[in-house]
């Protein structure tokens, strides 16, 4: 599965937690307005997060890349 894939890259980079969305029902509130903005993913400061929407990206590769560009960005908050 991507969404065990995705995780599975982040954790082993290291830094924020990962978390994977299939539906935009299961995209916490305070997150949908990223994904109205066409996000595939974005980096949480507060809570040390990183989040990739799946919807957006178009293969299991675009979401790998999309986990490994904000978990960088994840590093820069540390």
């Amino acid at each position: 599965k991507i969404a065990d894939s995705v995780i599975d890259t982040a954790n082993q980079l290291g830094g924020a937690e990962a978390h994977v969305y299939t539906s935009f029902v299961d995209v916490p509130e305070e997150y949908k307005k990223e994904v109205e903005k066409g996000a595939r993913g974005w980096y949480d400061p507060e809570t040390h997060t990183v989040h990739v929407y799946l919807p957006y990206c178009r293969s299991g590769d675009e979401a790998q890349r999309t986990v490994i560009h904000e978990s960088r960005l994840s590093f820069l908050f540390v």
